[in-house]
C-alpha cells in the first residue's frame, strides 16, 4: 500500500503474485502454461500512453461519426459519401458550433414543419367536411397527421421532385437534387406552401424508417463508452489524479456530440434514397416555383396577354389587342406599342409551335397568353454620327478602304430605333411557362388585361409565398444564402439571419476558450506551448463577437464615406474586410492548434496520468 498525497494507492495482492510469477519465469513457455494463476486477477492500475490515446481517438471520431445524421446525399457512391462524412467529422472535431447549428436548426425546421403542417391538415379537414386518419396513427383520427421525423425526412431532403419534363439543360451526369441533373429537393417552405393550397405529400413512416440506416446497438455502445469517459474524468479529478489535456478535450466534444444527438435523436439516418413524389395534381405550381427560384431574371420580360376560351375561337386569342413593345420596369403606366413604318400600331400575333424550338419575337404571343416586352429604363430614338462615303464616289477605286483620303468622307446623323426584345425558348420552356400560367391564373383569377410578370423588376412575383425558395439550395448539408463563401459581408448577414447561429457564435466558442483557458495551468513540455494554448483559447473566445463588430463598423463606414462601384474602382471602400479574412484564419489556426496540442502534450504529462483506480477498468469500455 503506498500513499500519495491525500489519495491511497493500493495494489491487490493477487496482482501482485501474477507479476511476480510471470517476472520469475519470463520466456519460460512450460511454465506459462503449466503454472495455475490466481483465481481472480483485478485490472492493473496502470495505463500506457497508447490506451489513452486509443481511448480518447476512438471516442472522439466515433461519437461525433455516430452523432453526424447528414441529409440524403447528391453522389450515393460509397467513396463519395464516406469522404463527405469524415468532411463533417474533421469540422466537428475544429468547429463544433457549425455542427451543432446544423442540428439546432434542423430540428427547429422539422418541429415547425410538422406542427404547420397538422394545423393544415385539421384546417383542410374543417374545410372539405371529412375524417382524414394519420399515416402514422391510423387508429387516431384526431391524432397528429406529421410528425417531427417527418419533418426530418423533409429537411434533409427525402423529398425529390422530377422536373425533367420542363427544364430543358438536363445532364444525367449532373449531381441529384440540382437543377442540372432534372429533379430537385423539396424544401420545407416549399412544402408549406403546396399544403396551404392543398396538396399534401404524404410519407409513411414506415417507408422513412425503412430507408433509414439507423443503429441501435451503435448507439448504445457509443453511449456507454462517452459515460465512461465521462465518469473517468470525473473520478479522477475526485481523487486527485491529473487529467490529460486529450481527455479534457474529448470530453468537451463528447459533450457536444451528446447534443447533437439530442437534436437528431428523431432524425433518419444514412437516407441515400429520396422518395420521387408524383408531382401530377399540383405540376403547375411546381413549374412556378421552378420559374419564381431559378429563372427570376428570365421572367423580367415576360407579358400576359389575355386569352379566349378554346370553346369559342379556334385561336386562343383576340386578334384585336394591340402589342407592346416596351413596359417601364417600375411605373407601369410607362409604356410603349409595337409600330410598323408607318407608326401604325400593330396588334399581338398568335403563334402556334410547332417544332421543339422557337424565338419569340415582341408583339408574338404562345397560346397560353405569354409574349415578351422591353422592360428598360427608357424607350427612345437615339441619334449619333457615323462616316459614309459621297454617292458619287467609287470605293471600288482603292484596293483599301483605309487608303481612301480623309477628304472624302462626309459625316451624316443617323437615327436609331431600339432593338425589340426575343425570347430563345426550347419545348420544354414553353411547357413550363405554359404551366407558369395555369398557377397564375389558379392564384390571381383569369388574365383580362395585359400584364408583366414581375410587377418590379427587382422582385419576385409572389415574395411573401416563398415560391422562390421552394427548392434546397443544394444537396449538401449546409445551406449556406450568400453568393460568396469567403465576403465577410455576406458572412456576416448570414449569421444574423439565424439567431441561433448567432447565439451559438458567440456562446459556444466562449465556453470552449474558457474551459481550455482554466486548464492552461497544467503540465506542458515547453512554456511556449502553455503561452500558445492561452493565446489560442482567448482568440476563440473573442474573435467571433469581434468579427462581427469590425465587419459591421467597417463596412457601415465605407458605405457612408467610401461608395464604390466596384473592387477595382476603390480599394480602399473594402479595405476593412481584411481583417475579417485576417480573424477567421488566425481563428481556424487556433483550433486546429488546440486539437493539435492535445494530442501532443502526451509526450509530457505527470506520472499521476497512468495511474487509474482498477474498478474503472472494470467497465465496458473501448
Amino acid at each position: 500500500m503506498t500513499l500519495h498525497g491525500n489519495y491511497t494507492v493500493h495494489k491487490d495482492d493477487s496482482l501482485v503474485q501474477l507479476e511476480q510469477l510471470l517476472l520469475n519465469n519470463t520466456g519460460n513457455l512450460t511454465a506459462f502454461r503449466t503454472i495455475p494463476a490466481p483465481v481472480w486477477v483485478p485490472s492493473s492500475e496502470l495505463r500506457g500512453t497508447l490506451t489513452i490515446l486509443w481511448s480518447c481517438f476512438l471516442t472522439l471520431t466515433a461519437c461525433i461519426f455516430t452523432a453526424l445524421h447528414l441529409n440524403v446525399p447528391a453522389n450515393t457512391k460509397k467513396l463519395p459519401m464516406l469522404r463527405e462524412k469524415l468532411k463533417w467529422v474533421v469540422i466537428g472535431l475544429i468547429a463544433p458550433e457549425v455542427v451543432l447549428y446544423l442540428a439546432s436548426s434542423q430540428f427547429m425546421d422539422a418541429r415547425r414543419l410538422a406542427r404547420e403542417l397538422n394545423t393544415l391538415w385539421r384546417q383542410k379537414k374543417q374545410s372539405d367536411g371529412i375524417e382524414m386518419k394519420a399515416d402514422h396513427q391510423e387508429d387516431e383520427e384526431d391524432g397528429p397527421r406529421f410528425d417531427i421525423k417527418y419533418g426530418f425526412f423533409v429537411v434533409m431532403g427525402g423529398l425529390e421532385i422530377p422536373i425533367e419534363d420542363i427544364q430543358h439543360y438536363t445532364n444525367r451526369w449532373a449531381q441529384r437534387g440540382t437543377l442540372e441533373s432534372g429533379c430537385l429537393r423539396l424544401s420545407v417552405n416549399g412544402l408549406l406552401q403546396l399544403a396551404r393550397l392543398g396538396h399534401f405529400i404524404e410519407v409513411p413512416t414506415a417507408v422513412i424508417d425503412d430507408k433509414s440506416k439507423a443503429d441501435t446497438l451503435q448507439k448504445f455502445l457509443i453511449i456507454v463508452q462517452v459515460l465512461w469517459m465521462a465518469l473517468q474524468c470525473t473520478v479522477r479529478k475526485a481523487y486527485g489524479l491529473p487529467v490529460s489535456f486529450l481527455e479534457i478535450h474529448t470530453l468537451v466534444h463528447v459533450v457536444c456530440a451528446l447534443v447533437m444527438f439530442v437534436f437528431w435523436i428523431k432524425k433518419p439516418k444514412d437516407v441515400t434514397d429520396p422518395m420521387s413524389v408524383d408531382v401530377s395534381e399540383f405540376k403547375n405550381f411546381i413549374a412556378l416555383m421552378v420559374q419564381e427560384q431559378f429563372h427570376a431574371r428570365s421572367s423580367e420580360e415576360f407579358i400576359f396577354y389575355p386569352t379566349r376560351s378554346s370553346q369559342t375561337s379556334q385561336l386562343q386569342g383576340s386578334p384585336s389587342q394591340p402589342a407592346f413593345v416596351w413596359i417601364h420596369p417600375t411605373d407601369l403606366s410607362q409604356y410603349k406599342y409595337l409600330t410598323d413604318d408607318d407608326l401604325h400600331i400593330k396588334t399581338v400575333e398568335w403563334v402556334h409551335i410547332e417544332g421543339n424550338q422557337y424565338i419569340l419575337k415582341a408583339g408574338e404571343a404562345l397560346p397560353s397568353g405569354l409574349g415578351v416586352v422591353a422592360r428598360s429604363q427608357t424607350w427612345q430614338v437615339e441619334r449619333f454620327q457615323r462616316r459614309v462615303l459621297p454617292s458619287w464616289f467609287n470605293e471600288h477605286s482603292y484596293d483599301d478602304p483605309w487608303d481612301i483620303p480623309e477628304s472624302v468622307w462626309i459625316t451624316e446623323w443617323v437615327d436609331s430605333e431600339p432593338v425589340p426584345p426575343s425570347l430563345d425558348l426550347q419545348l420544354a420552356d414553353m411547357l413550363r411557362l405554359e404551366r407558369v400560367i395555369e398557377a397564375v391564373k389558379f392564384l390571381e383569377g383569369e388574365i383580362r388585361q395585359p400584364s408583366v410578370y414581375h410587377r418590379d423588376s427587382q422582385r419576385v412575383r409572389y415574395p411573401e409565398q416563398h415560391f422562390h425558395d421552394a427548392f434546397t439550395r443544394s444537396a449538401g448539408n449546409f445551406q449556406y444564402t450568400g453568393d460568396s463563401q469567403a465576403d465577410p459581408d455576406q458572412i456576416l448577414h448570414f449569421i444574423f439571419s439565424s439567431p441561433i447561429l448567432l447565439s451559438l457564435l458567440f456562446v459556444l466558442p466562449a465556453v470552449y476558450g474558457g474551459i481550455h483557458l482554466v486548464v492552461s495551468d497544467g503540465y506542458f513540455a515547453t512554456e511556449v506551448e502553455r503561452l500558445l494554448w492561452k493565446i489560442a483559447s482567448i482568440d476563440i473566445m473573442v474573435t467571433m463577437p469581434a468579427f462581427c463588430m469590425l465587419t459591421f463598423a467597417g463596412a457601415l463606414v465605407s458605405r457612408r464615406f467610401l461608395p464604390y462601384e466596384s473592387l477595382m474602382e476603390n480599394t480602399f471602400a473594402t479595405a476593412y474586410k481584411l481583417p475579417g479574412y485576417c480573424m477567421l484564419f488566425v481563428y481556424i489556426l487556433a483550433r486546429l492548434y488546440l486539437v493539435v496540442e492535445s494530442f501532443l502534450s502526451l509526450r509530457a504529462v505527470p506520472i499521476g496520468a497512468y495511474y487509474t483506480p482498477s474498478w474503472l477498468q472494470m467497465i465496458p469500455h473501448l
